[in-house]
């Protein structure tokens, strides 16, 4: 599996995330996603996943969700403003 940013990563029960940013916190990998539908198209849910052996799994440590959601979410933000000039 191959996890970085712009990916689309299926898991067996078929559901799909879009990477849509990464970072290392504590000396771990985070990747920032986007749940899609069914058809591949984005939703409103996005998570935190931690890479793990080419892998994606659901971080469920609150305190780690509390400190790095924000920081993905100011690094979207900064990326699409980017893009727009």
């Amino acid at each position: 599996m191959n996890i970085k940013k712009d990916v689309i990563v299926t898991f067996e029960d078929g559901s799909k995330v879009y990477i849509l940013d990464t970072m290392e916190y504590n000396g771990v990998t985070l990747a920032f996603v986007n749940e899609l539908d069914k058809d591949s198209e984005p939703t409103d849910t996005y998570k935190v996943m931690l890479v793990n052996n080419s892998s994606l799994q659901k971080v469920s440590n609150a305190e780690i969700l509390k400190d790095v959601f924000p920081m993905f979410v100011e690094r979207l933000e900064k990326t699409i403003e980017e893009e727009q000039i």
